[in-house]
């Protein structure tokens, strides 16, 4: 969360000097690198205490690019939208957020009301 208002700053400033695309895809590619390497980060026992300090400055990293991404997408959205659908293409990247929230979290019901558990009637 501290990072993203920087990152919305930085990647609005580079926006309107070099382009809203331009800078989307930054901010796309930052949090695609960032993300690539939080999965492919050493375990705790194979480098120590660098570990978590690595993983926090991926995450500032991630928090940083979200800043960019958000505003640059709904930005993109609308100003290449038809006439007379701007709004209704702006809302697009602010429901895909919540919307992956809502889909993940009924998948995680579905399997967990799917599979056998501790059922303390036995």
């Amino acid at each position: 969360m501290v990072a993203r208002p920087i990152g919305a700053l930085v990647f609005g400033h580079f926006g309107d000097k070099r382009g809203r695309k331009a800078t989307l895809v930054g901010a796309l590619l930052t949090m695609g690198i960032a993300t690539f390497l939080i999965g492919v980060l050493p375990t705790y026992a194979m480098i120590g205490w660098l570990t978590p300090d690595l993983l926090v400055v991926l995450r500032l990293a991630q928090g940083f690019a979200l800043g960019g991404e958000w505003s640059g997408a709904a930005l993109v959205a609308t100003e290449n939208a038809p006439v007379g659908k701007r709004a209704w293409y702006g809302t697009f990247p602010q429901v895909g957020a919540p919307l992956g929230f809502i889909i993940a979290n009924g998948l995680f019901l579905a399997i967990a009301l799917a599979l056998p558990g501790d059922d303390p009637t036995r």
